[in-house]
């Protein structure tokens, strides 16, 4: 995970993508106890880790906007 004002970084290796889900819940909380500060928005790509009705709707729950990247770009 990237934080696009400070260009800070989070890294987790995963041992599969099913997992990708989870690995994202405990680093936003990781951070929000860290920084004192809600995630407000997550930008992601439209891989299928990512668009799983449980993430989806955990952040929704969470009121955390979701953007998605255009196909084929970084």
């Amino acid at each position: 995970m990237v934080n696009d004002m400070s260009r800070f970084m989070w890294v987790t290796l995963l041992a599969t993508k099913d997992v990708a889900a989870d690995a994202v819940k405990k680093i936003k909380l990781e951070v929000e106890k860290e920084s004192r500060h809600a995630l407000k928005v997550l930008r992601t790509d439209n891989g299928g880790e990512f668009t799983v009705t449980e993430f989806a709707d955990y952040y929704t729950s969470e009121g955390v906007r979701r953007h998605f990247s255009a196909p084929h770009l970084p």
